[in-house]
């Protein structure tokens, strides 16, 4: 079985990340994304040969079982009905895939920069590994990353956090 959970799905320029590399999963967890983190709501979407083997059941189990905190709650609904209206009126999705090619572009360009180890893309997000100052880790990427530096990001409305993750 395999489950797939697209935290950062918005950023691969598909609904889901597993579209992005032709994976079809047997199980997608979202939540996030479905309200753009308006409201809280998550969701599991299941194939149909996973839902019929849960409906196979004595009469006295419940079909499929599962839940969340915020299961149906009507303004997370709300919210992600308007999201999603809002992917598909805005070709969010199509917007992010031509826009790939141009952050790919200004960010690899930073390859030769000082420090700069690794650069990595997907979609419209970008992960850039930093040599770490001896005994210090981290600490040149917090000097990189400077109030400044998220301050002018932030003008151009987008949020940017460095991250100890390898993602991309």
């Amino acid at each position: 079985m395999t489950a797939a959970d697209p935290e950062r799905w918005k950023f691969c320029g598909h609904a889901f990340a597993a579209e992005r590399y032709g994976v079809v999963p047997d199980m997608i967890c979202f939540a996030k994304g479905v309200t753009n983190g308006a409201a809280p709501l998550g969701g599991v979407l299941v194939q149909g040969r996973i839902h019929e083997a849960f409906m196979q059941g004595p009469e006295h189990v419940p079909e499929l079982a599962h839940g969340f905190t915020y299961s149906g709650h009507p303004l997370g609904v709300a919210a992600a009905n308007a999201s999603l209206d809002l992917y598909r009126d805005e070709g969010l999705f199509e917007r992010g895939r031509a826009l790939e090619p141009v952050l790919a572009d200004a960010v690899h360009a930073l390859k030769d920069a000082p420090y700069v180890v690794d650069i990595r893309t997907i979609g419209v997000a970008a992960g850039i590994d930093l040599a770490p100052i001896h005994a210090s880790p981290g600490l040149r990427g917090a000097r990189a990353f400077n109030w400044r530096s998220s301050r002018r990001i932030w003008s151009f409305g987008q949020p940017a956090t460095p991250s100890r993750s390898r993602w991309p």
